[in-house]
């Protein structure tokens, strides 16, 4: 693995939609960390997980159901927290996301696309360090 193996390792995924909004799911209100907030599409690194990108796919997979093959995507920053180290990435999506069409799973209670113009009023719901990413994400995507 060409990353820090000591630490535990999650993909976090922004997923946009052709109209700017970005995908969330809020954890459910029994989670041990991060209960009832939102959540970027992503999770923690599994034993099969070969690479960051294989990663981010098997969560794409499991989280919004995409079993189609899964369009390219990038890998815009890793960082550490703590005993965390996160990898964002950003997947742009050809066309809108059908909410209705989601996998049945607990690991979410809503799936919900947040308008950039409206994020900011979602900050302080996020979970861990997901308002970052997304700040990082919209930073990027001024210049």
């Amino acid at each position: 693995m060409p990353y820090p193996e000591n630490l535990r390792h999650v993909a976090r995924i922004v997923v946009v939609n052709p109209d700017g909004s970005i995908l969330f799911h809020r954890r459910p209100a029994d989670e041990l960390y991060g209960a009832n907030q939102l959540s970027l599409i992503g999770g923690k690194f599994d034993p099969t997980d070969l690479t960051r990108k294989h990663a981010a796919q098997r969560e794409l997979r499991e989280e919004l159901g995409l079993k189609n093959k899964i369009p390219e995507f990038l890998l815009f920053f890793s960082q550490q927290s703590g005993d965390w180290f996160t990898h964002a990435f950003i997947l742009l999506l050809d066309k809108q996301f059908d909410l209705n069409q989601l996998p049945q799973h607990d690991e979410f209670s809503e799936v919900m696309a947040i308008k950039p113009d409206q994020i900011e009023q979602y900050f302080a719901e996020m979970a861990f360090d997901h308002a970052q990413i997304v700040q990082a994400y919209l930073q990027l995507m001024e210049r």
